[in-house]
């Protein structure tokens, strides 16, 4: 996704979902908003690649995290795996390694929240308080940092 925004002008906004930037364009940056969501992994260093992209970015850019997610929280797997656990031999903490912690239902409904915001307030020009700071509604998304 940064690699498009940055070298598809008719790309206005992009997110990148808990995933490391692959090649020399993901890390470059832009003038473009671009969303960055994390799985909840505040005992690991930060993805090297979004520091790159962090320090090269031009237009806004947020980082947040969705406490209690794995990296499996941002597919389909965090409502389809527990459905399956035992089919699959998986065990609660084998769960929890896979899509983490949150409840898949309140998982998706705070990606979808957050999703809309980003793309509202860039795309619709639409101000979202929602990306100013934490939210009340949503204690499970901590803001990690922001740029221009």
């Amino acid at each position: 996704a940064a690699a498009a925004v940055r070298t598809d002008p008719r790309i206005r906004a992009g997110v990148n979902m808990d995933g490391t930037l692959s090649g020399p364009d993901a890390v470059a940056g832009s003038d473009r908003p671009f969303l960055l969501l994390s799985s909840d992994h505040p005992t690991i260093p930060e993805d090297p690649t979004w520091d790159q992209l962090f320090a090269n970015q031009r237009g806004p850019i947020l980082e947040l995290r969705l406490v209690g997610s794995a990296h499996l929280s941002f597919n389909d797997g965090q409502l389809l795996y527990p459905q399956v656990a035992g089919v699959l031999g998986l065990g609660p903490a084998d769960l929890v390694a896979l899509v983490g912690s949150i409840d898949p239902q309140r998982s998706t409904a705070v990606q979808r929240r957050y999703l809309r915001a980003f793309f509202d307030q860039y795309l619709r020009h639409r101000r979202e308080p929602l990306l100013a700071g934490p939210s009340p509604r949503f204690p499970e998304i901590q803001f990690v940092r922001s740029g221009p």
